[in-house]
């Protein structure tokens, strides 16, 4: 069986590009949500072959409680409709949409966390004429208990639709009155990529502890008992982060830090 190239999954294309333009929204980046968002309507527009491959696999992977003979027909029915596409025609468009990335946006758009990319790949795989029998079976089989299991939806994995993503925007920019670029990087990456915040927080939480051991050395910092227990408790609070499993309540810590953190720095310049 051919590895699996996540480029030429259609799905997973689909799905990375919207998690781009959300990050882009959160950002304040409107150039490049407008940007990203003219890629999506272009190649996976009504009528397009990439639309019609991508409803076969959201037929799929967006079938969920469904009786074990209503999946297995969703299945069949999608895999035959699959072999009736024109495959030139889809790796073509393929292609252009993959070089249009690549030039207009970024090949990071590639990196961007798909929850259910494992799914996406499977459906792939079960398209695909190189997949032998007893690999079709077993794909089959593990695709059908997530279409008829239940519904499992995690902060962190359960799709945001546009007026729940709103509202974070706008909680957060109430709270924060103008949030700073590291607050959005934060808040993007919560929300369209939790694996990269993981990776983003494994720096940031250094610099926000260094810039707070070096306060401790400031003259109105030292000079006070206060300041200073209550510094070495933020200090603390960053620790924790560090060791727990990142939610809303760490990102909204992490948040308030960050803006401690630059008022520190204003002051001290």
């Amino acid at each position: 069986m051919a590895k699996h190239n996540k480029k030429r999954n259609t799905a997973f294309l689909f799905e990375a590009l919207v998690r781009e333009m959300t990050k882009a929204a959160i950002r304040g980046d409107n150039k490049k949500k407008q940007k990203v968002l003219k890629v999506i309507k272009e190649h996976f527009g009504k009528g397009t072959i990439l639309h019609k491959e991508l409803q076969l696999y959201k037929s799929i992977y967006e079938t969920k409680e469904a009786d074990q003979l209503l999946a297995a027909k969703i299945i069949v029915e999608c895999r035959n409709s699959y072999h009736q596409l024109d495959k030139k025609e889809v790796f073509k468009r393929q292609s252009f949409l993959i070089s249009e990335v690549n030039k207009t946006i970024s090949p990071q758009v590639y990196n961007n966390y798909v929850p259910n990319y494992r799914s996406l790949a499977s459906i792939a795989q079960l398209f695909s004429d190189e997949t032998v029998g007893k690999t079709k079976v077993l794909l089959e089989t593990n695709l059908l208990k997530e279409m008829t299991g239940k519904k499992v939806l995690t902060p962190q994995t359960k799709s945001m639709d546009d007026f729940t993503f709103k509202q974070y925007v706008k909680v957060f920019n109430r709270e924060y009155s103008s949030l700073l670029p590291e607050q959005r990087e934060v808040l993007s990456l919560f929300i369209a990529d939790p694996s990269g915040l993981v990776s983003f927080l494994n720096e940031e939480l250094g610099r926000l502890k260094g810039v707070l051991a070096g306060s401790l050395d400031l003259p109105e910092i030292k000079e006070d008992e206060v300041m200073v227990e209550n510094t070495q408790k933020v200090i603390d609070i960053l620790e924790n982060v560090g060791k727990q499993k990142i939610n809303e309540s760490t990102v909204i810590d992490v948040l308030k830090i960050q803006k401690l953190v630059s008022e520190i720095q204003s002051d001290d310049n």
